[in-house]
Formats: structure tokens, C-alpha cells, sequence
């Protein structure tokens, strides 16, 4: 198991839960954490929708994989962003802060982190000017299944 699976490995699988947008909007959001290449990288795919209508609200996929410092970075596309790259922000075996830099001089910050058997995962979109503060979706997930093994050759 590569040290990626190492932290990770609990993740894995199908998360589903509520989440709290930063408009107010109530919904529900399912997230898939998926190993490849024996753990080398994991696939990350998540959406959400609007509880009262089910209207897409969110989703975005992405790989994470180690960098050659032993760093997560997260190459992704989502709905609200487009295409970026996430760095680790600090190396913690129980939390991962992601940090994206962003066109405008906005970033992004996604942290994930694992509370009893709840898959916490909180965005952020940060302004250039920290006195505004800037959108913030909260989701508390639980586990709705197995990742799928990987097919062997």
C-alpha cells in the first residue's frame, strides 16, 4: 500500500450526506473516493443537489496523488471553478487542507477530515480582500458503500 492508500484508506467508498451551501440552500451531496494503481492515485467525484427539487447544485472530479516531497495535490474540475490544482496546505495524517490559487486573485480551500464515522468535508472560495468573506458549503457524510476493487490483469 503506497503512503497515499496509507492516509487515506478510510476514505475510500461512496459518502453520501446533507449539505448546507453557502446561499442556505439545504441539499444532499454524495461524494466516491476511488483507488487506482494500487492506491498510487485516487479518484475524488462528488455532486450535490437541492434537497427540495433535486437540481443540480455542484460536482466535480479530480485525482489525488502524491507529489515527489510526499505532498497531496489534487488536479480537479468542478462547476464553480473550472479546472485547478490543489496543494496540500500542512501535512496532518487526520485532516487534509487543500489550497488552490485562483484567476482574480481568489482561492479555494477544501478540507476533508474523518469525525467517528462522518466524512467532513468543508469549501471555501476566499476573497482577495479578507474583510469579504466569501462563499462557504459544509457537507457531513456517511459512508454508503465500498469502493469497487480494481480489475485485475
Amino acid at each position: 500500500m503506497t503512503r497515499l492508500m496509507d492516509r487515506f484508506n478510510r476514505m475510500l467508498g461512496i459518502w453520501r450526506g446533507p449539505a448546507v451551501f453557502d446561499s442556505g440552500l439545504e441539499g444532499i451531496a454524495e461524494f466516491r473516493f476511488t483507488p487506482y494503481f494500487e492506491g498510487a492515485l485516487i479518484e475524488v467525484s462528488g455532486q450535490s443537489f437541492d434537497l427540495r427539487t433535486g437540481a443540480s447544485q455542484t460536482w466535480g472530479v479530480g485525482l489525488l496523488a502524491l507529489d515527489t516531497a510526499g505532498h497531496v495535490v489534487w488536479r480537479q474540475v468542478n462547476s464553480r471553478v473550472g479546472f485547478s490544482t490543489m496543494h496540500e496546505v500542512e501535512r496532518d495524517d487526520d485532516v487534509l487542507v487543500m489550497r488552490a490559487e485562483l484567476a482574480g486573485g481568489r482561492s479555494m480551500l477544501i478540507t476533508l477530515s474523518m469525525e467517528g464515522n462522518e466524512l467532513q468535508v468543508v469549501n471555501s472560495w476566499l476573497s482577495p480582500d479578507p474583510s469579504v468573506p466569501g462563499p462557504r458549503t459544509a457537507i457531513r457524510l456517511r459512508r454508503a458503500g465500498m469502493a469497487l476493487p480494481e480489475p485485475q490483469p
